[in-house]
């Protein structure tokens, strides 16, 4: 091995995000620069099984390593957020093994994707996140390294204000249009476009055949098409989205005691969304008027990627910060 490959490989680290929609996986080096990244199906085993989403993490980091045209074994650290697995890292054991079996060397960590998502909104400092993206969970540490989680009940039970939710809410509120029950709205005919029927009773075998959380946040882009539009309907649901994503954020402060409540964001429904981050920003000033609402530092795929460095004793520089920004590709 030359001595410029024996030094890449000392700080070479793999880190993985594993969602309800996909599983991201990238290879980079401690300076932020970016080698190589692959994706997958679901990485959470809830939704799609413990031997789908194994198989998925695997696909992933596979298609990061080939598209950095690096050695496995040149691996140091393997860090992997996986919505399935506790914040810290409880039933983490059958991902371990795949990651394992993968890289050899390396010294692998697991833990749940709230963790991930923390870490790279606030670069490693307290506070709370909210994550919001298929389904949606908040996660937070207080100055003594307590943690705390509220939501995260997943699609039957909770996940308010993911895209899930929204899609659910999408199709229950046109169903009551339909009904008379409810008022009218332009959710109907999106909900017949997304679906490709004429009539909204058709839509019926077609959720409850395979219903999924994925399937469902597939609609929450139709309810946010017609709020732009000026449904009133649609906006409601998403104002209610960052409302019930505000009411979470706020026990989670209080809970940890939080000083200086520093609160951020992750997913996709909270970028992508400004009127849900609006409502949120809204309410969150109600419930905790002291809270700082701040944009997250990195993604979460940044947060593991801060955790790898944590591990093998390195603090990334400003710069290396800035060059991971730059080169990942969410």
């Amino acid at each position: 091995m030359s001595l410029a490959r024996q030094l890449r490989s000392l700080r070479l680290v793999v880190v993985v995000d594993g969602g309800a929609t996909r599983t991201r996986a990238c290879v980079a080096d401690l300076d932020g620069q970016i080698y190589g990244q692959g994706e997958a199906g679901p990485g959470n085993a809830f939704a799609v099984g413990l031997k789908v989403a194994a198989d998925n993490l695997q696909l992933a980091v596979r298609g990061a390593i080939r598209a950095g045209r690096i050695t496995p074994s040149d691996i140091r650290v393997a860090v992997a957020g996986l919505a399935s697995v506790g914040g810290l890292g409880e039933d983490a054991a059958p991902f371990f093994k795949q990651l394992r079996r993968l890289l050899p060397k390396a010294r692998i960590s697991l833990c749940g994707d709230m963790r991930i998502a923390l870490e790279g909104a606030l670069v490693g400092e307290p506070g709370v996140v909210i994550v919001s993206g298929t389904g949606s969970v908040v996660f937070g540490r207080n100055e003594h390294g307590a943690t705390v989680k509220v939501g995260g009940w997943g699609a039957w039970m909770g996940d308010e204000g993911s895209a899930q939710w929204i899609g659910r809410e999408g199709l229950r509120r046109a169903a009551h249009a339909v009904d008379g029950t409810g008022p009218p709205t332009e959710l109907v005919r999106a909900i017949e476009r997304h679906f490709r029927v004429r009539s909204f009773g058709r839509i019926v075998p077609l959720i409850y055949r395979a219903p999924s959380p994925a399937s469902l946040g597939q609609l929450a882009p139709r309810v946010a098409a017609c709020a732009r539009q000026g449904d009133r309907v649609a906006q409601q649901i998403l104002r209610q989205a960052g409302e019930m994503l505000a009411l979470q954020a706020a026990s989670a402060v209080r809970r940890l005691q939080l000083t200086r409540p520093r609160v951020s964001y992750q997913g996709s429904v909270l970028r992508g969304e400004a009127r849900v981050r609006r409502a949120l920003k809204r309410c969150l000033r109600r419930l905790v008027p002291d809270a700082q609402f701040v944009a997250p530092c990195l993604p979460p795929m940044g947060g593991a990627w801060l955790m790898a460095a944590k591990l093998v004793g390195i603090v990334p520089s400003q710069a290396a910060l800035r060059a991971f920004r730059r080169h990942y590709h969410d």
